[in-house]
């Protein structure tokens, strides 16, 4: 058998394992916001609060009116990347072999195939840091590095998050990688960053061009603000601010502050709704939120608050419980399928689809890995280069993917649970290539012959 046939034959299995989830649920796992991306995929019409690109995804990948077929595309795009992650740093002497059981543990001990089965954005992340990495730290094929970069630019495009994700990860490597190192290291870690650049900008210039042709309007992010403006509301500082100013400056939400409710965006009691919601409201917040930060004091509140928030979103990745979520929409446009929705083990209320023990078996499994990793890195000398560094920039991307969703979004437990599993994914990673007895030498004697 050709090299090939066995990778093809390997992608198709990782890619089974992948949605091994939705095959067992009978559906795909869908949340609420599952029905909005649909709708502006399938209508082909762009939301007022996430970008098209998404919806998009679905209405190309499933066939036959069938969203099994777009939970495939999720789990061979992540097989994909994975496998070339596993040819590009395994130190194994079967890389394929070594790929494939790293895809089955974190199907079994990790919310890994939770988010392929998930009809929603998350697995882009992960998708777009491991992209990220294989580009910046390997040397990959011609085409492999086109897949990549098309790849990761359109995991970019499909979450709002993503833009501030991807640019704090350029600063990192720049600073990093870039400017820290002199000669032939330094164009070479240059012409890498340079690429990432250009993934950055083209994605940007994507997202654009795209928005115009629907809205006629120049934006990434049309309401931004709004989803700020709510953070600001459950940090408590919002409601500071305005008892503060209000009296010398007649913002919008003023004759307001005293009564907003508990969910700023979606509650429709809310002041949000009352001030021109979604599609108005945007040069009066903006002139607040422009105001609020701007000013020392609360500038100071906000960095205080956001740092508390990104250890709070750290530490918050487990599944969360799936409550029947059974969307009309679906029954709507996919009503061959109505029934396959209803009786699916997330929709009977059976308690089949509970993530009690998953959840606590992953957080043993992400602490002892941590633990390993930090361990590791702390008494090992000879380290192969490429390990070292893709362990320490993807746990950084971790502490990244958590400041910008708890400081511009809120802390869901989903938007770390989606990359939480990179963790044990560079411990499996490593393994083939330590030497277990140097180490141990190290650790336990405190020498290493």
């Amino acid at each position: 058998m050709i090299k090939k046939q066995q990778i093809g034959i390997l992608l198709f299995a990782s890619t089974l394992l992948s949605i091994s989830l939705a095959l067992y649920n009978n559906f795909p796992i869908t949340y609420p916001d599952t029905a909005a991306y649909l709708a502006s995929g399938i209508d082909n019409n762009l939301p007022l609060d996430r970008p098209i690109f998404y919806g998009w995804f679905l209405r190309y990948t499933h066939f036959n009116d069938n969203l099994i077929f777009s939970v495939i595309a999720q789990g061979l795009l992540a097989s994909y990347v994975m496998y070339i992650f596993f040819q590009a740093f395994s130190r194994s002497q079967n890389k394929l072999i070594h790929f494939l059981l790293a895809i089955t543990f974190l199907c079994c001990f990790t919310g890994y195939s939770f988010f392929i089965s998930f009809l929603m954005p998350d697995i882009f992340t992960p998708i777009l840091l491991l992209s990220i990495t294989c580009l910046f730290f390997a040397d990959v094929s011609r085409l492999h590095f086109w897949l990549l970069f098309i790849i990761s630019m359109y995991a970019t495009i499909v979450h709002n998050s993503h833009f501030p994700l991807l640019l704090m990860c350029l600063i990192l490597l720049g600073v990093v990688y870039v400017w820290r190192y002199k000669g032939i290291q330094k164009k070479v870690y240059l012409n890498k960053w340079l690429t990432i650049i250009a993934i950055f900008s083209s994605s940007i210039a994507l997202s654009l061009i795209v928005n115009y042709s629907y809205s006629q309007q120049v934006f990434l992010s049309r309401n931004g603000h709004v989803f700020f403006t709510s953070r600001l509301h459950e940090l408590g500082i919002l409601e500071s601010f305005l008892s503060e100013k209000c009296p010398e400056t007649p913002y919008v939400l003023c004759p307001y502050k005293d009564s907003i409710p508990a969910d700023f965006i979606w509650d429709m009691s809310s002041p949000l709704h009352k001030t021109g919601g979604f599609q108005s409201s945007g040069p009066e917040y903006k002139r607040m939120i422009s105001d609020l930060v701007t000013n020392p004091k609360y500038a100071k509140k906000i960095v205080v608050a956001s740092i508390a928030s990104t250890l709070q979103q750290i530490g918050s990745f487990e599944i969360e419980p799936q409550r029947p979520n059974v969307l009309p929409y679906i029954n709507e446009k996919f009503s061959v399928h109505r029934t396959t929705q209803a009786i699916s083990f997330q929709n009977r209320g059976s308690g089949r689809l509970d993530f009690v023990l998953l959840n606590f078996i992953q957080n043993l499994v992400v602490v002892f890995s941590f633990a390993t990793l930090v361990l590791l890195l702390s008494f090992r000398q000879n380290w192969y280069l490429p390990h070292r560094q893709i362990i320490v920039f993807l746990l950084w991307t971790l502490v990244i993917n958590a400041f910008v969703c708890s400081t511009f979004s809120t802390i869901l437990t989903r938007y770390q649970g989606r990359v939480i599993f990179l963790i044990p994914l560079v411990l499996i990673l490593i393994l083939p290539g330590m030497n277990w007895n140097s180490i141990f030498k190290r650790i336990y004697l405190g020498t290493e012959k």
